[in-house]
């Protein structure tokens, strides 16, 4: 037996099956990267024919509608094509890339919705883009080592816990992918590894555990190196040398005090 949720679902996938407004329907969230807890509530993208994403909207949360408790509880989102393609709207701040990345569609009676996810599932970066994500990786590693130098141990965790961040986008970004949000990582790395990572993502995740935990000054010069290998395999290695002799040494070779 199924939640009322679920049922509720089941239901609002038939009448968008045969409503002749309705052209695709799929889901969004951790039910569409087939990833639920049971706390998961539904993202349900409604698509619609041009024109109609307010008169649909209107019928299934009418208070008449047999979908409106389901979409209380739940997010419903209605869109014509156009809708999707913008969604969401420029300058809202939500980068989504990853949202929509692995969806599959559910509903797709003309063909083009699951091409259109697809689309929006790519990061399209440039080389700007990704010489930015390297030098900032790169210069909260290089603060985080120099706080621990001078003795500012919780400065270099701060500094290094946001270099992990950094890193874990970039090496996503090198394959023009958005990084997961943490929810998913471990999953995302185990199922649908990044293409041509040098480590395993076991190692990956103990060294992000050690910076984390407590700045780790090998495990950080561990990714480092890996940075610096998708770097230069992936053409950006000027971007590393740009840091200069000095720093780059500090970073590979100083020596702490024990």
């Amino acid at each position: 037996m199924g939640t009322q949720d679920d049922v509720g679902f089941q239901a609002l996938r038939k009448e968008a099956e045969s409503n002749p407004s309705i052209i695709g329907l799929f889901l969004g969230g951790s039910r569409g990267k087939g990833r639920p807890t049971p706390h998961s509530d539904y993202d349900v993208y409604v698509i619609v024919k041009d024109g109609l994403a307010a008169e649909v909207e209107a019928s299934l949360r009418g208070e008449a509608s047999p979908f409106h408790e389901f979409c209380k509880g739940n997010d419903i989102i209605v869109l014509d094509v156009d809708g999707l393609k913008a969604y969401p709207p420029w300058g809202s701040g939500d980068d989504m890339a990853y949202d929509y990345l692995r969806l599959k569609t559910t509903i797709d009676k003309t063909g083009t919705v699951q091409s259109i996810i697809d689309e929006k599932a790519k990061m399209h970066l440039n080389a700007g883009i990704i010489n930015a994500k390297i030098d900032a990786y790169v210069n909260f590693f290089y603060r985080s080592l120099k706080c621990i130098r001078d003795g500012y141990l919780l400065g270099a965790r701060l500094e290094a816990n946001i270099s992990m961040g950094i890193l874990i986008d970039l090496l996503f970004a090198f394959h023009d992918m958005q990084g997961p949000c943490g929810k998913y990582l471990e999953w995302e790395l185990d199922a649908c590894p990044v293409a041509e990572l040098p480590i395993t993502s076991r190692a990956l995740l103990s060294n992000v555990k050690k910076v984390w935990d407590c700045a780790d000054v090998e495990a950080q010069r561990f990714l480092f190196d890996v940075v610096e290998r998708m770097s230069r395999a992936s053409g950006f290695g000027a971007q590393i040398d740009g840091w200069g002799e000095e720093p780059l040494r500090f970073m590979r070779e100083f020596e702490f005090d024990k």
